[in-house]
């Protein structure tokens, strides 16, 4: 993929990121209070769930760029939004989401994170305290 061609893609998916993340964040905090607004807004927390599943569809990353951190800092809110949609029980890593017009593989995704963190942790602290934080946040998950 030609760079100009993969930071479009990028700063497109960013956006979908920020666009779509109100509704799973409803959805997180508020999926077994009023069915009626769940079942409205779950085509957007589809969209949303399956953006933060995207790491696994050609948005990583594997050389250095002006754009790692950033990609980075990304994959680290994807990680940490799939943590609280399985924590609230909206989604399970065995099974795909209840309603979901393509299968969405959480936990391989999720992996795909952690991994493409772990690649890169060499180059930023920052990069190995988000993978460790992720990690410490999964374990205490399962742990439960």
């Amino acid at each position: 993929m030609d760079e100009l061609r993969f930071v479009t893609q990028g700063r497109y998916v960013g956006i979908l990121s920020l666009l779509y993340r109100p509704f799973l964040y409803y959805a997180v905090h508020h999926h077994d209070r009023d069915s009626e607004v769940n079942h409205r807004i779950e085509p957007l927390v589809q969209k949303a769930l399956a953006n933060c599943a995207g790491c696994k569809a050609g948005v990583v990353i594997d050389h250095r760029h002006h754009g790692t951190w950033f990609a980075c800092r990304q994959i680290t809110t994807w990680a940490l939004l799939l943590l609280a949609a399985r924590k609230s029980g909206l989604i399970t890593w065995d099974q795909p989401w209840h309603g979901a017009s393509v299968n969405m593989d959480f936990a391989h995704s999720f992996q795909v994170a952690i991994d493409t963190l772990r690649y890169w942790e060499a180059e930023s602290p920052d990069v190995v305290r988000a993978r460790e934080a992720i990690e410490t946040l999964r374990d205490e998950m399962e742990a439960h």
